[in-house]
């Protein structure tokens, strides 16, 4: 299959930014974990010792400001109805905003939230209600969400 430059770049930001948002959650959980970047037999696996958690987060910063650089940077109002609520670059910056300010790196959260807040055309609802409503549900203050379909079908 014929592949794109910017297809495939949004493949592995969205893959960088998915094993980034899946180890954040786990170090938060458990500390260090086993950071595997690369396919290991099951063997091999039983092997792999942990990583200490400034490693963790190292491999976290490293994947997200990647992922931030390669994803498509279109604002809330151009993005089809179809992609809204999956990884871009706004999710990127949002995360590794988030991871920074965990780390108490505050001065390296701020530049990337005030990009957020005033480029991406993301931002906060007047009414609270309307985050959660089902008539409004990729709302402009969903920057990330894993939406299923209804009625049993995944």
């Amino acid at each position: 299959a014929s592949v794109t430059e910017a297809q495939k770049n949004q493949l592995i930001g969205e893959a960088l930014f998915l094993r980034a948002y899946h180890y954040f959650n786990l170090v938060r959980l458990f500390g260090g974990v086993a950071a595997v970047t690369e396919p290991v037999d099951p063997e091999k696996s039983k092997q792999i010792n942990r990583n200490t958690i400034a490693e963790c987060y190292q491999l976290i910063v490293a994947d997200l400001s990647t992922a931030k650089d390669i994803l498509p940077q279109n604002t809330y109002s151009t993005i089809n109805s179809a992609n809204l609520g999956r990884a871009n670059a706004w999710a990127a910056k949002s995360l590794l905003a988030k991871v920074y300010l965990t780390l108490d790196r505050n001065a390296d959260a701020l530049p990337l939230l005030n990009d957020v807040i005033n480029n991406s055309g993301y931002g906060l609802l007047n009414n609270y209600a309307d985050v959660f409503s089902i008539a409004n549900e990729m709302n402009r203050e969903i920057i990330f969400a894993v939406r299923y379909k209804a009625g049993g079908f995944g």
